[in-house]
């Protein structure tokens, strides 16, 4: 009974062993700043391309998250205000810098009336 039990016990401690090792990933890591002037950028999507897996940026441009996918594999990193980058991640640290985009907007007319529009879109006509 003893030889079942020690059998037992040290298949269960191989099965732990092994589903630990298994959930072992890779840490993707690195930093992002500005191309010209080197400042770190806050809240940076980086994610893994063809996967939602990924992180943002902290205050000082800096980005660690674990992935179960191995290496190679493309860093997608974007932010309003810059150009999207992707990077190829082969296992080391990255260091990327995002160049400033700048996109025209459509141009907005906004005018007032003294006229309540209530007014207007009543059926009677009402002097004010």
């Amino acid at each position: 009974m003893k030889r079942i039990l020690n059998v037992l016990f040290s298949c269960v401690a191989s099965l732990i062993c092994l589903s630990a090792t298994a959930q072992k990933g890779t840490i993707v890591s690195g930093s992002v700043k500005v191309i010209k002037s080197g400042e770190a950028i806050a809240a940076v999507s980086v994610t893994i391309k063809g996967s939602s897996l990924g992180t943002f940026t902290n205050e000082k441009g800096e980005f660690k998250f674990t992935t179960t996918q191995k290496p190679p594999f493309t860093l997608i990193l974007s932010s309003v205000g810059y150009a999207s980058k992707e990077v190829n991640f082969t296992g080391d640290a990255v260091t990327v810098e995002l160049t400033v985009a700048e996109t025209l907007g459509q141009e907005v007319t906004v005018s007032a009336s003294r006229v309540s529009e209530r007014i207007l879109e009543s059926p009677v006509t009402i002097e004010s």
